[in-house]
């Protein structure tokens, strides 16, 4: 009877684990939807100033969460979007707003991949 209760426990913070990797990242995916909405609607004012400026805002979010979620998702992952997030800056600096755009989108392909990733579907358990 212990070693059904000590499996049950075990099973149980698995299953916790699992829940709040898949809450975090889709906290995380939220957020950075935000400031990379934030980057394109400054690119798309043309204002790139600004835009380098939610470029910035982006990328110091992102390096604050993505520790967090190494734990979680795949690193492979978290390099494409890390790689991402760097080149915004520069791109709004060098005042081409046809890259700093395309390179918005990239990094909105990646963040709903990441949450597709994360999200707890029936075929992902089994």
């Amino acid at each position: 009877m212990r070693r059904l209760l000590a499996a049950g426990c075990l099973l149980l913070c698995i299953a916790a684990a699992c829940l709040c990797g898949a809450l975090s990242t889709r906290a995380a995916c939220d957020r950075l939807d935000d400031l990379v909405a934030a980057c394109r609607a400054a690119c798309e004012a043309g204002d790139l100033p600004r835009a380098a400026a939610a470029a910035r805002a982006l990328e110091a979010d992102w390096d604050a969460r993505k520790e967090s979620l190494a734990v979680f998702v795949n690193h492979g992952v978290l390099d494409e979007i890390d790689a991402a997030t760097a080149l915004l800056e520069p791109y709004a600096a060098a005042k081409d707003a046809a890259l700093y755009r395309g390179e918005c989108k990239r990094l909105q392909t990646l963040l709903d991949r990441l949450r597709a990733d994360a999200s707890l579907r029936w075929h992902s358990l089994f």
